[in-house]
């Protein structure tokens, strides 16, 4: 069965700037989720407090936010397809340095946790 990419209801509220803004503020540790809530409040947005923790949550544990900013992505799905497409045109000696890269990544990335 194919995993879907999680949709969150934020990024359908926001514009481009303000989502860019709201995602870096959500893998901030210093910016909770009632800081969250009350910033999309404040812009007019409606939306549970849970939907925020649920966003923040994954933003900062288990999402690619920082890459999807580098690469102007609104979701894991496109970032895959974008990483299928740059992976596609490597030659081998390429994608063996690119996972050597993605090990070193993944390990350094549990260490910060």
């Amino acid at each position: 069965m194919k995993a879907q990419a999680r949709t969150f209801k934020v990024i359908f509220l926001l514009n481009d700037r303000e989502l860019a803004t709201f995602r870096r503020l959500a893998i901030d540790p210093r910016v909770s989720v009632d800081d969250l809530h009350e910033w999309l409040r404040q812009r007019g947005h409606t939306i549970s407090r849970t939907a925020v923790h649920n966003f923040r949550a994954h933003a900062r544990d288990r999402g690619m936010f920082p890459t999807r900013e580098a690469l102007d992505c609104r979701d894991d799905a496109a970032l895959r397809r974008k990483i299928r497409v740059c992976a596609e045109a490597m030659s081998g000696g390429e994608l063996a340095s690119l996972a050597v890269l993605a090990a070193f990544l993944a390990r350094a990335a549990e260490g910060k946790r």
